[in-house]
């Protein structure tokens, strides 16, 4: 993986109390679908130009990485927001200067969070993919190719074989 947990903590606005074994499956997932469709030789340039750009707490240092390894780090996270935004809802937006308002649903320490209804999960999980997209786009890459859509899981294989023909196209 490029990206690390804390990396996608950062993307999304998520808590430290965010356990990482949450957030790690879908990093995992995010990091498999784009090592399927980059070029495996930029994918490993990118994971060790991550790894050499280590910080003191292990975590990767994307402002001293490669531009194209920094775009593969958002790519995952983005990937990795998008779909694990069902596990994740719990505090997506905090309270004070950028929030449009207090909710009681939930304060941790000194910030109120609230969790997100399933249309406004939606909207921010196309948000994410609409990102992800634009940066397979910098990196010249079709996301099409085998990729699942807002509804579908991974319903091809990297083949682009279908794996179920009952299985939504």
């Amino acid at each position: 993986m490029v990206a690390d947990v804390n990396h996608v903590r950062k993307t999304g606005n998520l808590p430290d109390m965010l356990a990482a074994t949450v957030i790690l499956p879908y990093l995992r997932m995010a990091s498999r679908r784009v090592q399927r469709l980059l070029d495996a030789a930029d994918y490993s340039a990118a994971e060790s130009d991550a790894q050499n750009n280590l910080d003191g707490d292990d975590n990767v240092d994307f402002t001293a990485v490669e531009d194209d390894t920094a775009t593969i780090g958002d790519l995952e996270a983005f990937l990795a927001l998008a779909e694990g935004l069902n596990a994740f809802n719990t505090v997506m937006e905090r309270s004070g200067a950028t929030a449009a308002g207090i909710t009681a649903e939930g304060v941790i320490g000194e910030n109120t969070y609230r969790y997100l209804l399933p249309a406004e999960m939606k909207a921010k999980a196309d948000d994410y993919r609409a990102k992800a997209d634009v940066l397979f786009d910098l990196l010249g890459v079709d996301s099409d190719s085998g990729s699942p859509g807002p509804g579908i899981s991974y319903a091809l294989d990297p083949g682009g074989v279908e794996i179920d023909d009952d299985y939504p196209e």
